[in-house]
């Protein structure tokens, strides 16, 4: 083994075993929220926290200061048998200490008995989530106590489950990525029910008569790191800033990873990785067949459905349709289009109000195939109560036959934000101060289909589709509906208030996501520059107002 790797090792390997000194309670944490649910109990390892999860709470607790940049690891033991519906912690977070909310987590999502844990982690800067991974574990969580570990410095964030590394994230603000830097946080730990999404999507939900659910923690190690005692000055943060070039964990070998490092991180990759997708991506679970059924064909594979829709001349095109209607949330769908000659065809990733609301709403990933050898359109459109016109277009700046690509809608009550590949690309501001109508109070479907266009979709209908090259094929998987609120009664408002007011509790509808960030504006500077072919401001003097606003 050369000499970087073992030292690399022998750091985590140093941080393992001295976690037993750490590990008294109230020299490192005090308990957040449901302090009777908290059991602390002493040997001569140290000291082991209980945490319980009831039907009236959860409960979890906090390091009593935030830090900048260090080592940070827990040993967990997990709920046993049926944990559906049950989320166990433990992260790093800014929380509402400051005004970027930061975070880093490992997040072990409950399963029915016989089923797998999976583990989530994410990183959120400054607000801006939706890096979520998704792993099977190689073990039994709940048979033992497992360590799992942070380390984040300068350079990067380096994830690990019992030595083994199972995620990175790099530093890359040379590509105008944001990184955590200068943004202290807490370690965190806690269970709760997490019900609405944690198991299969949301479809399975927590089984109360198996109550209490129990976790247990121990053996955690926070003094390899930086504390930041005073958080109301920069004085604190300018001192871990410097420490952390003068500490094992901010120097090499630890800036970089090591060729173990990257053996753990491909076999993740290779053996262990469900992705985001995986949980969500059951067909039946999120929607359901609305035209075409003999033009739809669903398989499964290791990270979930696969929904090729077809169109051809005798049988026509084909949808499908979420279950229920959502009022703000995230939504994501990766795509792969049709190869070939496409044109005349239209492929959609969309959100409608549809039949169920009087006034039609909808927001919309339109994909207009084109003739071989030349690029798809992508067209954006956006619908308030019946009335849109507002169609954008841009080329993309890659193949989107070639494999699948994450298309998103971020919707909340202060702007809708459009995706490729995690790069904004349109944003549509609320603008009711000017008198124009908004997505508020309007559910909406998420709904995909593949149809004839050849009307108007290429070069404005001059080019019809050859159907000589029919099927005319396009696939759908790993989407994500998870981050949203559904709508439960569509016939009635309570459903419509109740995510009204989720939308002020939730990630997707709290600072920083009810603004652009600096990166996103850079993306639809960039996109705007290079790629809009069509632009409905151009075209249209009355929208002066709104254009304004929805173009940094």
């Amino acid at each position: 083994m050369k000499m970087l790797e073992l030292i690399s090792l022998l750091s985590l390997t140093a941080l393992l075993f001295s976690g037993a000194e750490a590990a008294t309670f109230g020299d490192d944490f005090n308990i957040t929220f449901g302090k009777q649910n908290v059991n602390i109990t002493t040997d001569n390892t140290g000291d082991t926290v209980t945490l319980k999860l009831t039907n009236r709470t959860g409960s979890g607790f906090r390091s009593l200061d935030p830090f900048l940049y260090g080592e940070f690891s827990m040993k967990m033991m997990l709920v046993k048998r049926n944990s559906s519906g049950t989320i166990s912690t433990f992260y790093m977070s800014s929380q509402a200490m400051f005004k970027k909310w930061c975070e880093v987590d490992f997040e072990f999502l409950g399963n029915v008995s016989g089923q797998p844990y999976v583990l989530q982690t994410n990183v959120y800067i400054q607000g801006v989530g939706a890096r979520e991974q998704q792993i099977y574990l190689w073990f039994d969580p709940t048979a033992d106590f497992h360590e799992c570990g942070l380390r984040w410095n300068q350079d990067l964030i380096l994830f690990w489950v019992d030595n083994r590394v199972i995620r990175v994230f790099h530093n890359a603000t040379d590509l105008g990525l944001l990184y955590l830097d200068y943004q202290p946080m807490y370690a965190i730990a806690s269970i709760w029910n997490g019900e609405a999404w944690a198991t299969e999507g949301g479809r399975i939900k927590v089984d109360w008569t198996q109550a209490p659910f129990i976790a247990s923690y121990t053996g955690w190690n926070v003094s390899n790191a930086c504390k930041v005692h005073n958080t109301t000055g920069t004085d604190d943060l300018h001192a871990c800033y410097r420490k952390v070039y003068q500490s094992s964990y901010g120097r090499a070998p630890n800036l970089a990873l090591s060729q173990t490092q990257i053996a753990d991180l491909r076999n993740a990759s290779k053996e262990l990785s469900s992705s985001i997708g995986a949980q969500a991506a059951k067909f039946a679970n999120d929607f359901n067949v609305t035209w075409g059924k003999e033009n739809v064909n669903i398989t499964s594979s290791r990270r979930g459905d696969v929904v090729t829709l077809k169109l051809t001349r005798e049988k026509g095109g084909a949808g499908f349709r979420s279950l229920s209607p959502f009022l703000y949330g995230h939504f994501s769908m990766k795509m792969k289009l049709i190869k070939g000659n496409s044109s005349g065809t239209i492929t959609t990733f969309y959100m409608s109000s549809q039949d169920n609301y009087k006034k039609w709403c909808e927001i919309d990933f339109e994909f207009l195939g084109n003739v071989s050898g030349q690029p798809y359109a992508l067209q954006t459109n956006v619908y308030i109560q019946g009335v849109g016109n507002r169609e954008q277009r841009i080329y993309l700046w890659f193949d989107p036959t070639a494999t699948h690509h994450t298309y998103r809608f971020l919707w909340n009550q202060e702007l809708i934000l459009f995706f490729v590949d995690n790069r904004a690309i349109r944003v549509f501001h609320k603008a009711t101060d000017l008198g124009i109508p908004y997505l508020d109070y309007q559910p909406m479907y998420a709904i995909n289909s593949l149809w004839n266009g050849e009307a108007w979709a290429t070069q404005g209908g001059r080019v019809k589709i050859d159907w000589t090259q029919q099927p005319f094929v396009a696939s759908y998987t790993e989407w994500n509906v998870s981050e949203a609120c559904k709508v439960q009664n569509a016939t009635g408002t309570a459903g419509q208030h109740a995510c009204y007011k989720k939308a002020y509790q939730s990630s997707y509808g709290r600072a920083p996501n009810l603004a652009l960030t600096k990166t996103q504006v850079q993306n639809l500077r960039w996109v705007r520059k290079n790629y809009v072919i069509y632009d409905y401001c151009t075209k249209n003097a009355t929208a002066t107002a709104e254009c304004a606003r929805n173009w940094p």
